[in-house]
């Protein structure tokens, strides 16, 4: 469990310097995103039941005029009240009044203003359950805050596949753009018919590449209203940080799951209903108490102030259809199936946490065969470079020879990108909380 916390810890401080600088990105792109906005809306639900619940001492306070209002007849007012109240929810398992009323009275000698009676009010269930009620009410809020934080960090991760493919889609362009040109002054400049043909059709292939590749440009429009130096800014970012953060999520992290620790509280909760899996059968009487205590009579004892009343409400099944069974049934099945479903919820993660790291390893040695290519190509241009120097290769083929180096090491980058995505899922996966974003 230290561990786990540390684990948290770390997650958190390091989120929060992470991406500062892309704050305002993801800002703008979670502003837009219509599930985040509807699943922050269920998280302050959430919290806001919680704290309406656990903070009992805190009242509802109203100001009223009571049953009857305010009275008039021909000569003007006769009966009024204004009620100071205060309503106190989930005191012990009981729901608490008082009333405070001052009001008017036009009866012979008593008319006037005055205080009536103070009125203290509490009724409650005989199994009312309170505690299977907050469980249930903290197994929601662990769930909306999870389902958020899975949300943003989609969003995130969107972004940033965003962000790359933008990215290598305009150092891809601007490499197809200065090859159509080098060819077509190959063909220019060549009378050989078969060579001719051999560069236009070359110049045909790239032209069709440059085409394609300026239509995905079209998917990338919210990039464009920043600069190349931002974009490398982002990037550079990114791509520092981020390993940062996935070497903080290791297999164990993911036990640390908001929607694992609200399963966990489900669990109780189903295990604290399973124990009383016999309610169903018994009459679950209220009691009411009401007392009053009389202000406006001094001259009585403080007993004989008090006046008070105790009702109960009961109703006892006779005779039904079997629902008293069913509401058992579903009290002790419920337990086991929580259980079970927790158990499933961990094999699962498990798996995936283990797919994951299996998908980063293979991305790993990708990654290496990635860079042999790239050590290849190199050397051929490097070949290339001492054969222009020799006269032997124009100046043009070897800018051709650079440039298909350059989409070589755009091809590394894609790979080494993927791995970055890999740990974002890792992110994700370990419900890792995303700084104070």
């Amino acid at each position: 469990m230290k561990r786990i916390i540390f684990v948290w810890l770390g997650l958190f401080i390091l989120a929060f310097s992470a991406f500062s600088s892309v704050r305002q990105v993801l800002d703008e792109w979670l502003n837009k995103d219509l599930s985040y906005q509807k699943l922050l809306t269920e998280q302050v639900s959430a919290e806001r039941a919680m704290a309406e619940y656990e903070g009992f001492f805190l009242p509802y306070l109203s100001i009223g005029t009571g049953s009857s209002g305010f009275v008039f007849d021909e000569s003007g007012l006769k009966t009024g009240e204004i009620a100071l109240n205060a309503d106190f929810l989930h005191i012990l398992g009981a729901r608490v009044g008082i009333s405070l009323p001052y009001g008017y009275t036009r009866a012979g000698d008593q008319t006037g203003w005055g205080f009536d009676s103070f009125v203290l009010t509490a009724s409650r269930e005989l199994f009312p359950q309170e505690e299977t009620k907050k469980l249930e009410l903290q197994a929601a809020s662990l769930k909306a805050a999870f389902s958020l934080n899975q949300r943003r960090w989609t969003v995130f991760t969107d972004l940033v596949q965003s962000l790359f493919d933008y990215r290598h889609t305009t150092q891809l362009y601007a490499a197809m753009l200065e090859k159509v040109e080098i060819y077509r002054r190959f063909w220019a400049q060549e009378n050989e018919r078969v060579t001719k043909e051999s560069y236009w059709k070359q110049v045909l292939t790239l032209e069709k590449m440059v085409q394609e590749t300026q239509s995905l440009l079209i998917d990338y429009k919210q990039w464009q209203v920043y600069g190349s130096s931002e974009i490398e800014a982002f990037y550079e970012e990114i791509v520092t940080l981020i390993p940062s953060h996935a070497a903080q999520c290791d297999t164990g992290a993911f036990r640390a799951r908001r929607d694992l620790l609200a399963l966990e509280v489900e669990v109780k909760s189903a295990k604290k209903t399973g124990d009383f899996w016999y309610l169903p059968y018994l009459p679950n009487p209220q009691f009411s108490l009401s007392a009053r205590f009389d202000i406006e009579s001094p001259s009585l004892s403080l007993i004989q102030r008090i006046s008070w009343s105790l009702s109960v409400k009961m109703d006892i099944p006779l005779l039904d259809r079997g629902e008293r069974e069913l509401e058992a049934l579903k009290r002790k099945r419920n337990r086991d199936l929580k259980v079970l479903e927790y158990a499933q919820a961990v094999a699962s993660l498990e798996d995936q946490m283990e797919k994951l790291s299996l998908k980063q390893r293979a991305t790993l040695i990708e990654i290496e065969l990635k860079g042999l290519e790239v050590g290849q190509s190199l050397e051929r241009l490097q070949r290339d470079e001492r054969l222009q120097k020799l006269g032997y290769l124009t100046e043009k083929e070897y800018r051709i020879s650079y440039l298909d180096h350059q989409e070589t090491e755009l091809e590394y980058e894609k790979v080494q990108q993927k791995q970055i995505i890999g740990q974002l899922e890792l992110l994700k996966a370990c419900d890792a909380t995303f700084g104070g974003l």
